[in-house]
């Protein structure tokens, strides 16, 4: 697959029918031997059979058979565990199945089977921007730090329940949605605490991750934006009450007790204003510990050609004291190269594909905006200018652009709509989250550079979720926009 294949075609050029469908089907089983595990299985079967239709039949076809079977996996195992659990009974089983069958939703038994959880990162813009020395480079870091941070919370999750990926309903932009089983509250609290403390102790509450859960039956599936709505109102509580999962001791210590540490004037840091180590010559190098490994952290990613991150599952350490040890706190350690390596898990970085250098397969791919262009602001803004008889002409300016989606709850409420006809509003809300993933994360950032192939306007800080922000050269920035 190449990133042509994001791109939207006319009705009449899209290819479909038995021969198409059967060359996709014939590149799959290629590939197949290839495959190690679940993981890559699931991401093989989205590289191949995303942009089919799941049927031709009864219904208008609206999503594919990778957004179908993915969604039952997730229930499957789900249900699976609840059976384990004696939540799910024999009688409560054939009760559900008989009322699906005769589509009676009123006689759904209404027991709650799942819990939907959802994970909600405050405090982006200002962590993000707040910079003031290396600003090129710390404001790309944080951008690429918090994008990987929600996708590894996700997984610390999901290990410590034991689940597969099918379980996550979204995932990008600082969110996340999941389904989980009934009895997994326990664990949320423990890890809800878990990552609180994390935070507050590498960050000091620059960051706060909301996490929250409501109980859904099988009957709440032809509901399904209602109870995400209940959710959301949780969520808004949650953020009020920042830190308070916390014990009451570690709280008032972190919050009340004074540091013992000692800033001498002119030593701190010119980002957070810790206490920066070492002999600077350069005031833009003098960074404390923290705001330091975020440079150390994408170093990597300046090198143009760079393709994947490597994951490896080292043993939880002592609390974080560089951004590199919040991803090992949490189970996992992660680097970024531009060649095949021979361990670890692998996933291709803002590619739809799963090929590496040594004929294997990766195990998934990331999409979103995660290379380092080598240039500052200011080598940025100069770029339009103009060369005339040996001077440069016009004027030195960036610009700045934002763009985000609106009315995206209207989108909801129609799929919603949609979905009470045949109880599929879930798979609809997953099926869309996973096309503007595609369309931000990988659409866009491929559109941009083919804009701009050598990187010399463009700098783009994040694209993802359901926005972005581009830093450029001001006279292409409004062009591009």
């Amino acid at each position: 697959m190449t990133q042509e294949t994001l791109y939207p075609l006319e009705q009449g050029r899209a290819k479909k029918g038995k021969e198409a469908y059967q060359k996709l089907y014939q590149e799959f089983l290629r590939r197949l031997p290839l495959v190690g595990d679940f993981e890559q299985l699931l991401a093989l079967a989205e590289v191949y059979l995303f942009a089919v239709p799941a049927q031709t039949g009864v219904y208008e076809s609206d999503i594919s058979p990778f957004d179908h079977l993915r969604l039952v996996a997730g229930l499957t195992q789900i249900l699976y565990r609840d059976y384990q659990g004696g939540i799910l009974t024999q009688e409560i089983l054939e009760r559900s199945l008989a009322a699906l069958r005769n589509g009676n939703e009123e006689k759904i038994p209404d027991k709650p089977l799942f819990l939907l959880l959802r994970c909600d990162l405050s405090g982006i813009q200002n962590f993000i921007f707040n910079v003031t020395a290396r600003a090129a480079r710390s404001v790309k870091a944080r951008s690429v730090y918090l994008e990987l941070f929600m996708r590894y919370v996700v997984k610390y999750v999901l290990r410590e329940l034991r689940l597969f990926s099918t379980v996550i309903v979204y995932l990008g932009g600082g969110n996340a949605e999941l389904l989980l089983p009934q009895n997994a509250e326990d664990v949320l609290q423990k890890v809800r605490k878990r990552v609180s403390d994390l935070l507050l102790h590498l960050h000091q509450g620059e960051l706060y991750l909301s996490m929250e859960w409501v109980p859904l039956s099988l009957r709440g599936f032809f509901h399904f934006m209602e109870e995400r709505e209940k959710l959301a109102q949780r969520i808004d509580l949650r953020k009020r009450g920042k830190f308070s999962e916390l014990d009451e001791e570690v709280f008032f210590e972190r919050f009340f007790v004074p540091r013992s540490e000692v800033v001498e004037e002119g030593k701190q840091c010119r980002n957070c204003s810790r206490k920066a180590e070492g002999q600077f010559e350069d005031p833009e190098d003098q960074l404390c510990p923290v705001c330091q490994s975020f440079i150390d952290f994408v170093d990597d990613l300046k090198r143009e050609k760079m393709k994947y991150l490597v994951e490896e599952i080292p043993p939880l350490t002592r609390q974080p004291r560089k951004v590199q040890e919040m991803f090992e706190a949490l189970g996992y350690r992660i680097r970024f190269t531009d060649s095949s390596p021979f361990h670890g898990r692998i996933y291709r970085l803002e590619e739809v594909s799963l090929e590496q250098g040594n004929g294997g397969l990766c195990h998934g791919f990331i999409l979103g905006s995660f290379h380092l262009p080598d240039k500052t602001f200011s080598e940025i803004a100069r770029a339009a200018q103009e060369e005339e008889n040996g001077k440069r002409i016009g004027a030195v300016r960036l610009g700045y652009l934002k763009m985000d989606v609106d009315n995206l709850g209207a989108i909801f409420k129609e799929l919603a709509e949609v979905g009470k006809e045949r109880a599929t509003a879930l798979s609809l809300y997953r099926a869309f989250s996973r096309y503007l993933e595609l369309f931000f994360g990988g659409y866009l950032v491929h559109f941009i550079r083919q804009k701009d192939p050598g990187n010399r306007f463009f700098y783009p800080v994040f694209v993802g979720g359901d926005d972005l922000f581009l830093v450029g050269s001001f006279p292409q920035m409004v062009e591009l926009a």
